[in-house]
């Protein structure tokens, strides 16, 4: 065991030096010196890495990028979170935790990847939404997934709410079964206010919507909205 920390530690370090180089290059404005840099990097040390010292530094780094907010320099390169290549090697570390069902490592591939295009999983064999519920409802679940399982009920309840009053994006079960999964996650837990006044004009919205199809779809949406309180 300490043989294998020790060689983590070096790893560690050659990681980590990696990120700051690359990090100077493209300050610099080299970015693609600073991607090809990083290529080269995160190759070498996935190759050249027995797989129990890498997971070690993965996840060392999942831990301080996500739940602590460190390497906030990294964020949003390109297409994705975080830059491509160290997306790659990430993946490759999550995609096995979350076969296993490990956490936080479903959670975390929901940051990399829950809304953004996966380029090595286009066909979307692993199913991203179906790792969040789990997640939601592991033992070992923290507040951080809540609030994303949350924010993605919240997500698809704005998404079919998007054409109101002309017409709801799912059929009412669909939209009531969101409702109602929204609402025991926010009589379990203790939310933010944010989220929560997000959470009771989306209620309130969709009274109204069922209030006026109820109605036959006559007279004026915005007028029952006026009557609730609110201006839609």
């Amino acid at each position: 065991m300490k043989e294998i920390s020790h060689r983590s530690q070096s790893i560690k370090n050659e990681f980590y030096a990696c990120l700051e180089q690359y990090r100077s290059l493209w300050d610099k404005g080299l970015k693609k010196q600073a991607n090809e840099y990083l290529k080269t990097c995160m190759k070498e040390i996935s190759e050249n890495t027995d797989k129990e010292a890498l997971d070690e530094v993965l996840c060392d780094f999942c831990r301080r990028f996500f739940d602590n907010g460190e390497f906030g320099y990294l964020n949003d390169r390109g297409n994705a979170l975080l830059p491509y290549e160290l997306n790659k090697i990430l993946w490759e570390y999550l995609k096995e935790k979350c076969q296993e069902e490990k956490m936080p490592h479903m959670r975390w591939i929901w940051e990399i990847f829950g809304v953004y295009m996966n380029p090595f999983d286009k066909e979307e064999k692993l199913d991203r939404e179906q790792l969040l519920k789990k997640a939601y409802e592991h033992k070992d679940c923290d507040e951080k997934t809540v609030n994303l399982y949350f924010k993605l009920k919240l997500h698809y309840l704005g998404y079919g709410a998007h054409h109101f009053p002309d017409r709801c994006l799912f059929d009412r079960k669909a939209y009531m079964k969101l409702l109602s999964q929204a609402q025991e996650i926010a009589d379990k837990h203790t939310l933010s206010p944010c989220l929560m006044d997000e959470f009771q004009y989306i209620k309130r919205i969709y009274n109204c919507y069922i209030q006026f199809d109820d109605a036959g779809r006559k007279g004026d949406f915005r007028k029952i909205c006026l009557r609730e309180g609110f201006t839609f």
